[in-house]
This record gives C-alpha cells, sequence and structure tokens, in this order.
C-alpha cells in the first residue's frame, strides 16, 4: 500500500547517487531538510548546525568511486528527492547513519520505504544493515537481534562536573518533547469521534 500511494504521487526511483553532482545535490537536500526538521521539533543537534559535517560527506563523495562504492541512498518521485540517506558501507554490514525525509511525503511512509530498500539492498549483496544505536519503534520492525549500548561519563575534577548540567539538560529537553508528543496525541484522541 506504501508503494502504492508513492507511485499515486508520480514516477518513483529507489537509487544510490552514482555521480559527484547527484551525490552533492541529495546530500546538501538531506542536510537542509534534517535541519529543519530538528528546528520545528525544538531538537538542539550540534550536527546538524555544523555545516562541517555536510561538507565532510561532500568531500568524501568527491574522493570516492560512487559507481563502485555505495554512499548516500535515495528516494526520488518525478526526480525530485524525497527521501534520502548517507550510509557507511563495509564488506560486510551497512550502517544507516543519517536519513531524513520530505514530511509532505508522510502518509507514503516514504522513510519506511527508504529503509526497505536499504535492509533489501544489504541482503542482496550479503551485508547485514545496522540501524545503529538509539531506540524508535520502526528499528525494532525490522530487527531479527538487538543489542545494548551504553556511554559511561567520568567526571575527574571538579570543573569537569559542570559537564553533567549539559547531560541534564539534554535529558530534560527530551522529556519535554516526549511529554508534548503524549499530550497531542491525548488532545488528538479526544477530538476524534
Amino acid at each position: 500500500n506504501r508503494h502504492k500511494r508513492l507511485e499515486a504521487r508520480g514516477h518513483v526511483e529507489f537509487g544510490w547517487c552514482r555521480t559527484i553532482p547527484d551525490a552533492v545535490a541529495v546530500l546538501s537536500w538531506l542536510f537542509r531538510t534534517k535541519r529543519r526538521w530538528a528546528e520545528r521539533r525544538g531538537v538542539s543537534v550540534a550536527y546538524l548546525k555544523d555545516d562541517r559535517v555536510r561538507d565532510f560527506f561532500v568531500a568524501l563523495a568527491r574522493r570516492m568511486d560512487l559507481s563502485k562504492v555505495p554512499l548516500v541512498a535515495f528516494v526520488k518521485v518525478e526526480g525530485v528527492t524525497v527521501a534520502a540517506s548517507v550510509n557507511l558501507v563495509g564488506s560486510r554490514t551497512v550502517e544507516g547513519f543519517v536519513t531524513t525525509y520530505d514530511e509532505a511525503f508522510a502518509g507514503c511512509s516514504v522513510g519506511a520505504l527508504l529503509a526497505e530498500f536499504l535492509v533489501k539492498w544489504s541482503h542482496a549483496n550479503g551485508r547485514d544493515f545496522d540501524f545503529r544505536p538509539l531506540d524508535a519503534e520502526y528499528k525494532a520492525s525490522w530487527a531479527n537481534r538487538r543489542t545494548w549500548h551504553e556511554t559511561r561519563v567520568v567526571m575527574l575534577r571538579a570543573r569537569g562536573r559542570l559537564a553533567e548540567f549539559s547531560l541534564l539538560f539534554g535529558q530534560l529537553v527530551r522529556v519535554r518533547r516526549k511529554c508534548a508528543e503524549y499530550a497531542m496525541r491525548l488532545l488528538e484522541g479526544m477530538r476524534s469521534p
């Protein structure tokens, strides 16, 4: 059904950027779109604010033979990018690194369709697909196993303890966002007949 909904919007293409100009255009779109997504939700992610991250991947694409080594995957409708991801492709694994999609295509689950393309490509090419750490429901629906990751921070000096405020603030921002999302779902549920 997702494929049909997307195809109703026009000619759909799933693939890997094979030329430098295509990779640069899709990478620029990806980081610009992901940054707007974060800003609209009040999510402060340092790498999205730093154009050097985008520039790094653009420089990496320029150094690679994209016809042989995949880096940037996309979904395009009528030649326009509607979902994209930067992937770290090795001999045994494909790691989905940064992914985003055009919210105008959310009803078509275009992000899930891109994930499906990547998982199928990985399987067809003898590789495991790694969704990376951080829990999300959409990841669990694809997984055949889960691993646990922990980050430990050790403060050695009193001045270093100031970093705890930053960590605490980050947790509070996430809790606030989750509470707001939960409240919105409750309100929407009360409005529905």
